[in-house]
C-alpha cells in the first residue's frame, strides 16, 4: 500500500485537513481582517467597493456592532435576511473521520438557534 508523504505526515500528527475553495479562503481571511478594521478602504484596490461595503457591515453586525441607517447602507432586504437567518455551521477544526465506537463531539457556530 502506497502512502503519500503529505497524507502520512498529517495523519501521523493528527492534523485536521479540509478542502476549501480559493473564494472561501479569501473571504474567510477578508472577514477576519474586516472584523478588526475601522473601515474597508485599504481593501478597495483588490475588491469591488459594493462587495466590500456589504461584507464589512455584515461582519460588524454579526460581531454585535450597531450602525445608524444600516438598512440604507446594505439594503433593507439584505438586513432582513441577515437578521432572520438561522445558521448552524460545523467548525472546520473538527475531525473529519472517527474510528468505530470512538466518542464523537463537534464544535459548531450557531446563529438564531
Amino acid at each position: 500500500m502506497e502512502k503519500y508523504h503529505d497524507s502520512y505526515w498529517h495523519g501521523y500528527h493528527r492534523l485536521n485537513m479540509y478542502e476549501v475553495s480559493d473564494t472561501e479562503l479569501v473571504e474567510d481571511y477578508l472577514k477576519f481582517f474586516l472584523r478588526n478594521s475601522k473601515d474597508y478602504n485599504e481593501f478597495t484596490k483588490y475588491f469591488q467597493t459594493d462587495y466590500l461595503k456589504t461584507l464589512f457591515y455584515k461582519v460588524k453586525l454579526l460581531a454585535g456592532e450597531t450602525f445608524e441607517n444600516v438598512a440604507e447602507i446594505i439594503g433593507s432586504h439584505a438586513l432582513e435576511e441577515l437578521t432572520k437567518s438561522k445558521e448552524i455551521t460545523i467548525c472546520k477544526c473538527n475531525n473529519k473521520f472517527f474510528k468505530a465506537n470512538e466518542e464523537c463531539s463537534l464544535l459548531v457556530d450557531i446563529k438564531n438557534i
